[in-house]
C-alpha cells in the first residue's frame, strides 16, 4: 500500500508540475536574468511556453519559445530538448547547463533569415537570403573548448537586384579556435573564390573577415557596391573586409 501512496504522490506532483505556469517560475530565475525579462512576456508553463528578453546593450526583444523535457529535469539527465525562435531564426537541440559560463549543446539545427533579422546596419537591412547551421557537439566554458559542426549560406547567390553581381554558394566547418568559435565558410564559382570567415567571441562580439579573389575582372557595377559596403580592394583586385561588432547591436568598430 506504501508503493502506491508514493507512486500516487509522484504522479500528483508531476501533474501539477507539468502544469505550473511559466509566470510562476520566473521567481525562482537567476537575480541577473530578471532585468531582462520584459514585464507580462512569460506565459504559457514551465516545460512549454515563451518569454520576450532585452538583453543588455540590445534594441530589439528576442522571443523565445522554449520547451523542456519535466523527466530530463526530474532525473537530472545532463540535457533537455529545446526549441527557440524569433524574428528571423528559429533553433532546435539538446542543452546542458553545468555551472557558471559552463554550456554543452548537441544536436543543434539553427536557420536564420536574412531579411527578418532584426539588423540596425544599413548596408545589411535590403538583404535576403538563409543561412544555416548545425552543431554535432559544442561545449562553452570561459570560451569555446569544443565545437564540432558546419555553415552554409546562400546570401551571395540571391542578391543580384542590390549587388548586380551573384556569387556562389558558401559552406565550411565550424570548430573552437582558442576561446573563440569559427565558421570558415568557402565557396567559388567560375569568376571567384570566396572565403567567409565568422568568429564569435566570449563577450559577444563577432569578427567577420571576407575575401573576394576574383579570376577575372570585377564588374564596374559590382565594384562599386563593394566599396559603399566596405570592401578595400588590393593592388591585385582582391576585395577585403575585415571588422567586429556587438551582436544583435550592429555596432561596427
Amino acid at each position: 500500500m506504501r508503493r502506491y501512496i508514493i507512486i500516487a504522490i509522484i504522479w500528483t506532483l508531476l501533474c501539477i508540475g507539468a502544469f505550473l505556469p511559466a509566470r510562476w517560475a520566473g521567481a525562482l530565475l537567476p537575480a541577473s536574468l530578471k532585468p531582462q525579462i520584459i514585464a507580462g512576456s512569460l506565459s504559457g508553463t514551465l516545460w512549454d511556453g515563451q518569454v520576450k528578453l532585452l538583453p543588455p546593450k540590445t534594441r530589439w526583444p528576442l522571443h523565445i519559445h522554449y520547451k523542456i523535457n519535466p523527466l530530463s529535469a526530474l532525473f537530472r539527465a545532463p540535457y533537455s530538448h529545446m526549441q527557440l525562435s524569433g524574428s528571423g531564426f528559429s533553433s532546435k537541440g539538446k542543452l546542458g547547463i553545468f555551472g557558471q559560463n559552463h554550456i554543452q549543446a548537441k544536436d543543434i539545427s539553427a536557420e536564420f533569415n536574412m531579411a527578418l533579422l532584426p539588423i540596425s546596419d544599413p548596408r545589411l537591412t535590403e538583404l535576403s537570403g538563409q543561412s544555416f547551421i548545425t552543431l554535432d557537439r559544442l561545449k562553452i566554458k570561459n570560451g569555446c573548448r569544443v565545437a564540432e559542426g558546419r555553415a552554409r549560406t546562400n546570401i551571395l547567390s540571391v542578391n543580384l537586384d542590390n549587388w548586380q553581381w551573384s556569387g556562389p554558394l558558401l559552406s565550411g566547418p565550424i570548430s573552437c579556435d582558442g576561446d573563440i568559435i569559427l565558421a570558415a565558410m568557402r565557396g567559388q564559382d567560375d569568376n571567384h573564390d570566396i572565403s567567409f570567415d565568422l568568429r564569435l567571441f566570449p563577450d559577444g562580439v563577432y569578427g567577420i573577415d571576407i575575401q573576394i579573389t576574383p579570376k577575372t575582372a570585377l564588374p564596374a557595377d559590382f565594384a562599386i557596391a563593394l566599396g559603399l559596403l566596405g570592401f578595400e580592394q588590393t593592388e591585385d583586385g582582391v576585395a577585403i573586409l575585415k571588422e567586429k561588432g556587438q551582436i544583435f547591436q550592429g555596432e561596427r568598430r
